[in-house]
């Protein structure tokens, strides 16, 4: 006798998709454990009858999750918002339902304290006035888009150059050269 994994559904936003189209990070934890297929919807007015019967849902943080959605779920229980906030999701109507809603309150913590340390430089640097000075004076500027995206804005893990420095190490927020 063979029974049936259960599903679990990653809502992406159609518009926009964040997420990784393979699921790879969550296939590693899930496993075999589950079977994890993605959906791209606007709206929980999107949801078909596949995702009305998943066992389990992540969420991406566009995609709004209301009491009309959540009645349609048959399923469900459990709605994991792929963020820190669940603002998307109607939690009142999911306890109703006896549907757990949870969050991953230490999502993107790494990049918010890269982009802030990168925002601060580029700030106290007057990086955006030159940026503008030199398109107006007809620089090309490019980027890098060989990167693959999972590592192209990251700045864990990398050597800093800064670790060089000596004494300027220590002004260096240590956060950046971990």
């Amino acid at each position: 006798m063979t029974s049936k994994k259960p599903l679990v559904g990653i809502i992406d936003w159609a518009k926009s998709p964040l997420g990784d189209p393979e699921s790879a990070a969550e296939r590693a934890v899930i496993g075999d454990a589950a079977e994890v297929r993605r959906f791209l919807c606007s709206s929980d007015a999107d949801f078909s009858d596949e995702i009305c019967g998943a066992d389990a849902l992540i969420v991406w943080h566009n995609t709004p999750i209301t009491a009309a959605g959540i009645a349609r779920l048959r399923n469900c229980r459990a709605l994991i918002r792929n963020g820190v906030g669940f603002d998307s999701v109607d939690i009142a109507a999911a306890r109703e339902r006896g549907i757990a809603v949870c969050n991953v309150p230490d999502y993107g913590t790494e990049e918010v304290a890269d982009h802030a340390i990168a925002l601060t430089m580029a700030l106290c640097r007057q990086l955006f006035p030159l940026d503008q000075e030199a398109k107006a004076l007809g620089w090309i500027i490019r980027v890098e888009p060989n990167r693959p995206r999972s590592d192209r804005f990251r700045c864990g893990g990398r050597e800093s150059n800064f670790l060089q420095a000596g004494v300027q190490d220590c002004r260096f927020p240590r956060c950046s050269c971990q």
